[in-house]
């Protein structure tokens, strides 16, 4: 439940801070290919890095089916989506995880921290 919640509202930010100013006042059908690459062009010179962009251009991408589906729109234009920089990942060495683990049996969380280390679990 937590999940949906955070999803609707992730969206919803979406949609009312990039998608309405951008195509609010455009009719469905003068949303085109051309137009969303302008618009994801706008997104980037806005400060937002690529992936932060693919995530307003995949909620318009929901939107944009929805319409296909609502048979509001013939066919959903085509989104490119922006390439970025693969994330960098900083792993813990075996001197800082025999700490950590260490530290962690004195710790409520030391059953958690242990899994995660051993499992290789990641924040996501």
């Amino acid at each position: 439940e937590f999940r949906r919640v955070l999803f609707r509202s992730r969206y919803a930010s979406i949609f009312t801070s990039h998608l309405l100013p951008a195509f609010g006042r455009q009719p469905l059908a003068a949303i085109t290919s051309s137009s969303i690459k302008a618009f994801a062009g706008s997104l980037l010179r806005a400060g937002l890095k690529p992936k932060t962009a693919n995530g307003v251009l995949s909620a318009l991408h929901c939107c944009l089916h929805m319409a296909v589906e609502w048979e509001r729109l013939p066919l959903a234009p085509r989104i490119s989506w922006l390439r970025g920089q693969p994330a960098s990942f900083d792993y813990l060495s075996s001197a800082e995880s025999a700490r950590l683990l260490k530290a962690a049996t004195e710790r409520p969380y030391g059953v958690m921290i242990r899994t995660a280390l051993r499992t290789g679990m990641r924040i996501g």
